[in-house]
């Protein structure tokens, strides 16, 4: 017989804890480190880092649920916030003192390149399409030259005349003798 859960334990663990909560705040108040943060949310002073690594880890796990409660489903973050930053325009304006003191305004429409370049980088960042940073691999990144000085050998080594090879039979085509 399989055992019943309560709803109710199911949406507990779809919140984020007080100290998680803390946690959030403090990364958002400017703390510098995970181990600033988490002592400043209430961790263990003890092995702070690790505790903060394994709260951001379980948050981590609860943001999906958090944000398809508030309404924020990824088709409908994409459709409504996403798209228009791709399309993104800005208005320049000039003014200028014309004749008889008479101001000219003049409104022209223009692409905003750094919000398109943002909402773009975002649209790869939600597919996972940039490489992971790690630093042990970008240590290995590169072309390692190896320059060996190495004398010619004398030319009259080279020029050897070659003997003539002695020609092997051309074996006969069975399909021939049918």
């Amino acid at each position: 017989m399989a055992k019943k859960t309560s709803g109710k334990k199911r949406g507990r663990h779809a919140e984020l804890t007080v100290k998680q909560s803390r946690l959030v705040q403090a990364f958002a108040n400017g703390a510098e480190t995970k181990a600033d943060a988490a002592r400043a949310a209430g961790f263990s002073g003890k092995w702070p880092t690790k505790s903060a690594n394994q709260a951001l880890k379980s948050i981590r796990e609860k943001t999906p649920d958090i944000m398809d409660r508030l309404g924020l489903t990824v088709p409908g973050l994409i459709e409504n916030h996403l798209k228009p930053l791709l399309i993104a325009e800005e208005t320049k304006v000039f003014v200028s003192e014309g004749k008889r003191g008479k101001r000219n305004v003049m409104r022209v429409k223009v692409p905003d390149f750094t919000t398109r370049r943002y909402g773009t980088r975002m649209a790869f960042e939600l597919q996972n399409a940039f490489p992971p940073v790690d630093p042990k691999l970008a240590a290995q990144v590169g072309v390692k030259v190896i320059l060996v000085d190495i004398p010619r050998p004398p030319r009259e080594a080279i020029n050897v005349t070659p003997q003539k090879a002695a020609r092997l039979p051309v074996p006969a085509d069975p399909r021939a003798q049918q």
